[in-house]
């Protein structure tokens, strides 16, 4: 996906906990037709609940590096913290789904599932694990931009 406003609106929108949302059985026919799948099992979904602060914390500066562009428009425009959180939250619930990778240059990487859905226990564990980390946004948020500014500084 691209950094366009109209991104944002899906990314904010889309019901990453729900496999019949139109959006995304629109990205799995995408992804499938461009051969971009990745095979998840139940273990997968039982280990996303199992990170530990410090991972859920470098998943959310990914996440924020990586829709930077999207990310500094909405500060840029004062929108309500709400919809940042919900930004990061959507894309750490598709992380969990196995419908979102991390590449190797700090881009997201879409694709589709292939193999079971979460039970609703899994799915339990996981909004739960994220909600009790959603406090960590903000300073996910603050550190990344501490660590692009110290990193920015050392190629000057």
């Amino acid at each position: 996906m691209g950094n366009s406003a109209e991104h944002l609106v899906l990314e904010k929108l889309i019901d990453a906990s729900n496999d019949s949302d139109p959006f995304l059985l629109a990205m799995d026919r995408v992804c499938e037709k461009k051969g971009h799948t990745e095979k998840v099992d139940h273990e997968v979904f039982q280990a996303f609940p199992q990170s530990t602060d410090k991972e859920m914390s470098g998943m959310m500066c990914f996440i924020i590096i990586a829709r930077r562009n999207v990310v500094n428009r909405m500060m840029d425009d004062n929108a309500p913290d709400e919809d940042f959180i919900t930004l990061v939250t959507n894309m750490l619930l598709l992380v969990a789904r196995g419908r979102l990778w991390f590449g190797d240059e700090f881009e997201l990487v879409y694709a589709k599932p292939i193999g079971p859905s979460p039970t609703p226990e899994e799915w339990d564990a996981i909004h739960q694990r994220i909600d009790n980390t959603r406090h960590m946004i903000g300073e996910a948020y603050l550190a990344c931009g501490q660590a692009s500014s110290e990193n920015s500084q050392k190629t000057v």
